[in-house]
């Protein structure tokens, strides 16, 4: 349990070791938090919240089938309720977080930027390429380092791709680009 009292946001632990099977080498940074996952389980909360306000404004639907808001009030709706339930989850553990190593802070980072550039790829060559990026993208940041998985990861993404082409064109109507 980290020391009470008042502490900076962040405090950097400097611990030995190196990370196995990590893309960081040397020496292990962990980080601990005390009030910084219940200041962006409020935030996001907030901006869950915000994404679904715009989404209203879109429309749930319209004559074609899904309206423009649809996936806005589904994303933001998911956004808001899992980070309210994690501001719970930190609140009814006495503010008491572990550690994260830094690696873990990496592959965030790595993952956001992919999503950027889902967002940036999804207006030059459509969304349903632009998650097959992604998610190979997700895999590779996430997923272990060795040639089976990465056989295995392009028929999987490639399937799930073929699957969501059929589900928001064929069925839903929706247009993708």
């Amino acid at each position: 349990m980290p020391p009470r009292g008042n502490l900076p946001v962040c405090t950097l632990l400097f611990c030995t070791g190196g990370l196995p099977g990590s893309f960081i080498d040397g020496p292990r940074i962990m980080i601990i938090l005390r009030y910084v996952d219940l200041a962006v389980s409020l935030l996001l909360v907030a901006f869950g919240i915000y994404i679904v306000t715009q989404g209203l404004a879109f429309g749930y639907s319209d004559r074609s089938g899904v309206g423009a808001g649809f996936f806005p009030i589904w994303i933001g709706g998911g956004i808001a309720a899992l980070s309210a339930v994690n501001f719970l989850k930190v609140v009814r553990n006495n503010l008491h977080l572990g550690t994260i190593e830094i690696s873990e802070v990496v592959r965030v980072v790595f993952t956001s930027a992919a999503m950027l550039g889902f967002i940036y790829l999804s207006h030059h060559v459509g969304m349903i390429a632009s998650i097959l990026v992604l998610m190979l993208a997700i895999g590779a940041i996430y997923g272990p380092r060795s040639k089976v998985f990465y056989l295995w990861l392009l028929p999987i993404c490639g399937v799930t791709t073929l699957f969501l082409y059929l589900i928001f064109r064929v069925l839903l109507g929706a247009l993708l680009i």
